[in-house]
This record gives C-alpha cells, structure tokens and sequence, in this order.
C-alpha cells in the first residue's frame, strides 16, 4: 500500500498533464531555485501549464522577473514556457509527478508492479500513516489510514479533510471505506503514524500520532 497526496488539492497531474517540478540555479547567484507547475484552465478554457507560486513568492527568488511582469495581470498570464525559454532550461532538473492516488500496488512478478487507486474516500487529502490490520476480525487484512498536512502553504490552505479511514478488505485486491459510525476509527489531525500495541493479556490497542497534538489511543471495534 502507498499513501499519496490525493485528489483535493490544488496540486493535480496524470500522465498527459503531469505536475512538475523544474529546478536550477536560474539567477547564477549560486542557490537552487525549484518552483513547482500544474496545469490549469486560461481564460479561454484551455488546460495550460503554469506555476504553481504567486507572483510575490515567484520575485524573491528571481528578483530580475520584476521588470518582465510588472503587475499581477500580466503575471497570471504567463505559462511556464513564457517565463523559460529553451535556453534558459537547459541544465535545468525537470521532476514530473503523474499519479497523486493513494494506492494498492500489485506486485505481478518479474519486476514489474501496477497501481490501483485505493477507493475515492481514500483520495481527500494526503496520507501519512498505513497499518495493514484486521479490522472486523474476520481473516482477511483491511487497512487503516490516518493523514492531512496542516502545514501547507498559505495559497493552498491546510489540507483537513481527513478524518482517519478504514478500508475493508473484500477480497480479490478490493476495499471499500467502512462509515465512521460503524467503524468508530476517528482521527481528525494532523496524523503521522499508526502502531498497534499489544498490552498484556494480548489485548490490541492503535496508537496514532498527531503533529503538535496529543496521542490518540483507539481500541480495534471489532474486540
């Protein structure tokens, strides 16, 4: 299983608009200066590639980019070929992301591997933490996920829209989310890991951990 950063962010690429990341020394003053795209809607409906930075953000680390787009019009305008040219990318590390699924990851033999999205339920924000664990007790190896990232930066807003997950193993390579009132695995943080614990006389307990928050102690529903 592979967590990923999922379908609700602005952050969005696949494999004919892929987000990516180009980074070089552009201005020579001798730090690497990476900025990241997506490909968005223009004013004509068309999908085009453009930064993801504002223009602000954009002028602190190439300060020479002031006089070309000199008022915040001009600027959202701009694709990424209109900032670079050809020359001006040569040398440059160019880093493209086309698959943002949180994912199952079939192993088919021989070195070779296939991602399946995990369900939609499974795609709301990123997710840090992963434990393969028998959640109902009946055999088969459901997954429980915990994620978020409050620390995203201020154009994008944190990204809180989960709310921990369980995944119902179905067999045959598929899951389904299991509703929070059935499965009482709640974990609304800024989560980063997942452990079981056994305490003594074999009883289980989750542990989950939140960035600047308390630890989270659940009880499998099933016992």
């Amino acid at each position: 299983m592979a967590g990923s950063y999922g379908q609700n962010l602005y952050f969005k690429g696949d494999e004919k608009q892929p987000l990516r990341v180009y980074a070089k020394d552009f201005d020579g003053n001798g730090f690497y200066d990476p900025f990241i795209s997506c490909y968005w809607l223009d004013s004509l409906g068309q999908r085009r590639e453009y930064f993801y930075h504002t223009r602000d953000d954009m002028m602190k680390q190439l300060i020479a980019l002031r006089k070309k787009y000199y008022s915040y019009g001009a600027f959202g305008e701009a694709t990424v070929q209109d900032f670079f040219s050809k020359e001006d990318l040569a040398g440059a590390q160019v880093l493209p992301s086309n698959w943002m699924n949180s994912s199952y990851v079939e192993n088919l033999g021989n070195g070779k591997f296939a991602l399946h999205p995990l369900p939609w339920q499974a795609q709301l924000a990123p997710v840090h933490a992963l434990l393969p664990y028998d959640a109902d007790g009946d055999g088969r190896i459901d997954l429980l996920m915990a994620g978020n990232d409050f620390g995203m930066e201020l154009l994008q807003g944190r990204a809180d829209a989960f709310n921990g997950l369980v995944l119902k193993n179905l067999g045959n390579n598929r899951f389904a989310a299991v509703d929070l009132d059935d499965s009482h695995f709640f974990i609304p943080g800024d989560a980063r890991a997942l452990k079981q614990v056994r305490l003594a006389g074999g009883r289980a307990i989750l542990i989950a951990t939140q960035n600047k928050g308390a630890l989270r102690v659940l009880t499998p529903y099933f016992e």
